[in-house]
């Protein structure tokens, strides 16, 4: 028994010791890490990185060191080992945002953006208020020209900030460039009923309808555009143009000097019009 007890009492000691040592070897790590950010600060990337390697000695498990390791052999190109580090600090740390930003970052330089777009997905899934970078998530499928999976993440980002002119118009290109016009046609009209004052939207849709041999159907979008705003220059103008085109002069001519006969239309668009006038065997 009296071996049992001096037994145990060894190895509390020996706890009380190794948990002596833990806390002076942490206390040693803070004041490694602190000296490195101070020669991080003034740019002194040689000493920063000694620093931070000591810290980490003292504290394997400090993310922090092994991110900042990961900025400087970034900041160096050498980006297998700050691949390394910025992995590591995840692995350590998988709640922080800018483990991710910077691993996200690594692989874009490697170009490697398949390992950029899983990481932007694993840290909008695991971090607080990451969805804001579901933009920068999209931008990477479409370079990849993975559109459906792009045009997921737009779906997501309309679902968390609601609809955006820009999002719908890079959606509406997805969509053209799949030959899927009647999506992108699909997309423009949502805008126009969201926001029934907004003349552009309509012009936009119209624009779309033009550039894709739908002229026709663009007609009565243009056409109840003016009957709320009798004075849209852009609307007449391309009502101007598209009878023109279909050889209705009458009717082009009415909506061309209804164009003109706006004072604050800029001069670029009445040159533009009657330069592609003058072309056409009427002129």
């Amino acid at each position: 028994m009296a071996q049992k007890k001096n037994k145990k009492n060894k190895v509390e000691v020996e706890q009380k010791q190794d948990k002596e040592v833990s806390d002076e070897e942490r206390r040693k790590a803070e004041m490694y890490h602190a000296e490195a950010e101070k020669y991080y600060i003034l740019d002194d990337m040689a000493k920063a990185f000694v620093l931070y390697q000591r810290s980490l000695e003292s504290d394997p498990g400090n993310a922090t060191a092994y991110y900042k390791i990961a900025q400087i052999y970034l900041n160096s190109k050498d980006t297998e080992k700050a691949l390394f580090n910025a992995q590591k600090a995840i692995e350590l740390d998988g709640s922080n945002r800018y483990f991710y930003l910077l691993l996200a970052d690594i692989y874009t330089k490697k170009a490697d953006f398949a390992g950029a777009a899983s990481t932007y997905e694993k840290m909008i899934a695991t971090c607080d208020n990451a969805d804001e970078y579901l933009f920068e998530l999209a931008a990477i499928y479409v370079y990849q020209e993975k559109f459906d999976k792009a045009l997921q993440v737009y779906d997501r980002i309309e679902e968390k900030f609601g609809l955006n002119e820009q999002v719908i118009a890079q959606k509406q290109k997805l969509y053209i460039q799949q030959s899927k016009l009647d999506l992108a046609i699909a997309e423009g009209e949502k805008l126009i009923k969201a926001f029934p004052g907004e003349s552009r939207y309509v012009l936009m849709l119209a624009e779309i309808l033009i550039s894709n041999e739908q002229d026709q159907k663009a007609v009565p979008y243009l056409e109840d555009l003016l009957s709320d705003y009798p004075d849209n220059a852009r609307a007449l103008l391309m009502l101007a143009d598209y009878y023109r085109k279909h050889n209705e002069v009458e009717k082009s001519n009415t909506y061309l000097n209804r164009a003109f006969s706006i004072s604050d239309l800029d001069i670029e668009p009445k040159i533009q019009v009657l330069y592609s006038f003058c072309k056409t065997p009427q002129c």
